[in-house]
């Protein structure tokens, strides 16, 4: 399927993912499709706690209806995009259960609710408030980025040491502020870049 086929394509899952997307650029400035860290944290922080949401029973709607009077508080913003990560599961799921017409519905529903929180969002794009959240969670993306490179820099210079990429992880844990996962994550990433033992 071509792109412009793609973006003429009348399902209700293609109109409900570009809504996602939509919902995912209130947090991110600048969205790109292949920066790990941000589709990490679009997953922990919008994608896995909107769907547990909904198999909790909540519906998108719900999620959004609570979260909009709030949009310019806090976590606010987050819990919207969580509010259409369910409208996303919710659309799934009719249309696997061959209700196309219930889909649609959600599809609108869903559209209605995004459209309000970009307006609001939009008419306050200045918001001193969001722009501190912002300047924080840079200097905190900052500060996990510099221990990333210490991580893979001194796995780098010490992985002949270790027998196996989790036991090098298990030393970072004892000399990093990271988890295990954090730093097998970050362990596996530098390993990529070894030279392989093999002669070719």
């Amino acid at each position: 399927m071509t792109e412009a086929e793609k973006d003429n394509d009348p399902s209700p899952m293609h109109e409900v993912t570009k809504l996602l997307i939509e919902a995912w650029s209130w947090l991110l400035d600048d969205l790109d499709a292949d920066d790990e860290k941000q589709r990490e944290y679009i997953y922990e922080n919008v994608l896995y706690p909107g769907w547990c949401s909904y198999t909790d029973g909540l519906t998108g709607g719900e999620i959004l209806s609570k979260t909009i009077p709030h949009i310019h508080k806090d976590d606010a913003t987050l819990w919207a995009a969580r509010g259409v990560a369910a409208y996303y599961l919710e659309v799934d799921t009719a249309q696997m259960e061959g209700q196309l017409a219930r889909a649609w519905r959600i599809v609108a529903e869903a559209s209605y609710h995004v459209g309000v929180v970009s307006g609001k969002l939009e008419g306050s794009a200045h918001d001193p408030v969001r722009e501190n959240a912002k300047r924080a969670a840079q200097v905190r993306h900052a500060e996990n980025r510099e221990i990333a490179e210490r991580i893979k820099d001194w796995f780098i210079e010490n992985h002949h040491r270790y027998r196996s990429k989790d036991a090098a992880a298990e030393a970072v844990t004892r000399v990093e502020p990271v988890a295990f996962k954090t730093a097998r994550k970050h362990i596996g990433a530098a390993a990529k870049n070894l030279p392989s033992a093999r002669k070719e």
